[in-house]
C-alpha cells in the first residue's frame, strides 16, 4: 500500500496530525500541470487504507517548493487546521531548513536577512525590491553557518516569513546561491527537480492535546547533505542549534 505515496514517507501520525517528509520532485498542491502533489496522493492513501466509502479531509498548513525536500504537517480534522493556521498566523509555529550555498564572503557566520520581495508571476521569479515597490511585501529569516564543506557552506536557518521563493532568493543575492538552483543563479551540476534546500524540523503546540511537539528528520533530504560531517547534521546537534537559532 505504500506504493500509492509516491516516496512520501509518513513519520508520525495521530487522530489530528498527520507528518510526512516530501521528496524533491512532487508539488504540495495540484496546479494545471497534472503532476503528482502531496494533498492528493495523500488524501488516497488515506482512503484506500481506511476503505472510507466519502471524501477524506486533509488540511495543507504550509507549502514546500516542487524543488524542496523535508517536513510537512498536515491537519486530519478542520479543528487541527484551524488551530494550527493560527499558530502559523501569529508566528508560533516554527520552520528550520537546511540549505547548502556557493561560498560566499559577503555572508557572516550568523545573522538575519531582511529584504522586500516581489513575484513576477508570469515568470514565476522572485526578485528584491525597494520597500515602497507596489505588491513588494516583507520577508525575514535567521541563520547559522553550521559548517563549510567542499560542496558549499552548510547553513541552517528559521524562516520568520513564508514568501514564495525566499531563502532561495535571499541567500543568492548576497551572493550565495543554493546549490543547484540554476534560475537564481547556481553554477553548480544538480537534478533541476532538486535543490540542496530541506526542510528539517518543526516546533508547534499540538492543537488538541496543547502539549509542545517537535520534530527534526533528515528524511527525504538530497545526497548532496551526504558530503556534510554527519556530526553536524545529528538530531541532537540541529536541535540545539534551533534553540538558538533566534537569538540572531
Amino acid at each position: 500500500m505504500t506504493d500509492l505515496l509516491a516516496g512520501i514517507e509518513i513519520l508520525y501520525e495521530d487522530n489530528h496530525l498527520l507528518l510526512i517528509a516530501k521528496p524533491s520532485g512532487i508539488l504540495s498542491q495540484a496546479d494545471d500541470s497534472r503532476r503528482p502533489d502531496v494533498l492528493s496522493v495523500v488524501k488516497t492513501y488515506i482512503k484506500v487504507r481506511g476503505q472510507k466509502p466519502g471524501q477524506v479531509f486533509l488540511g495543507l498548513l504550509h507549502r514546500l517548493d516542487y524543488e524542496t525536500s523535508g517536513l510537512m504537517l498536515l491537519a486530519k480534522t478542520s479543528k487541527a487546521a484551524s488551530r494550527l493556521s493560527e499558530e502559523i498566523r501569529s508566528r508560533r509555529f516554527k520552520k528550520y531548513y537546511l540549505c547548502l550555498t556557493e561560498s560566499s564572503s559577503a555572508l557572516a557566520s550568523r545573522g538575519r536577512l531582511e529584504d522586500y520581495l516581489l513575484k513576477d508571476r508570469r515568470s514565476n521569479q522572485v526578485c528584491i525590491a525597494k520597500r515602497d515597490t507596489a505588491g513588494a511585501k516583507y520577508a525575514s529569516l535567521c541563520y547559522h553557518r553550521l559548517a563549510r564543506s567542499r560542496v558549499g557552506d552548510l547553513y541552517l536557518l528559521e524562516l520568520e516569513t513564508g514568501r514564495s521563493h525566499q531563502i532561495r532568493v535571499q541567500f543568492a543575492a548576497r551572493g550565495a546561491a543554493l546549490i543547484g538552483d540554476r534560475r537564481y543563479g547556481s553554477s553548480s551540476p544538480q537534478r533541476s527537480d532538486q535543490l540542496a534546500l530541506h526542510a528539517v524540523a518543526l516546533r508547534f503546540q499540538h492543537p488538541v492535546r496543547r502539549e509542545p511537539c517537535e520534530f527534526v528528520s533528515l528524511s527525504s533530504a538530497p545526497a548532496v547533505f551526504d558530503a556534510c560531517d554527519p556530526s553536524v547534521l545529528s538530531s541532537e546537534r540541529l536541535l540545539h542549534e534551533t534553540n538558538s537559532i533566534s537569538r540572531c
